[in-house]
């Protein structure tokens, strides 16, 4: 029991440890000219970004969400998808495109949710510079 144990948690630490790696390569196969036309592909490509980001890989999780918003421009994450680039040229330092994304978010999106969230973030840039 105790050695099931072990591999269970090895085998759980070495998935989180490779997930980034994982949905890089899934988020490439949903980029292939075959896959852009299945119903997989936009989630998989959007989440794959997304999980990038979560794990402090903005710069990889960027890319792979504008390549989605370019690759499925009318999927129902875009909203979410260019709040969340800004984001990642927040987080990677750079932060006068970080305050360009979130206001076409806001000027796309007036009525969004997330649009208090992306003025205070504007507001907290320009205040630190």
């Amino acid at each position: 029991m105790k050695k099931l144990l072990i591999t269970a948690m090895v085998m759980a630490l070495g998935s989180v440890f490779f997930m980034p790696e994982i949905t890089a390569q899934l988020a490439k196969t949903a980029f292939r000219e075959e896959n852009v036309g299945k119903t997989w592909a936009p989630k998989m490509a959007y989440r794959a970004g997304v999980i990038n980001m979560r794990f402090w890989r903005y710069k990889t999780g960027r890319m792979i969400l504008e390549k989605a918003l370019q690759t499925f421009p009318k999927e129902i994450w875009v909203d979410e998808a260019l709040y969340q680039i800004a984001l990642c040229y927040e987080k990677s330092g750079e932060k006068d495109v970080a305050v360009a994304g979130y206001q076409t978010f806001i000027s796309m999106y007036p009525d969004h949710e997330w649009r208090g969230q992306a003025t205070k973030r504007i507001d907290t840039i320009r205040a630190d510079n």
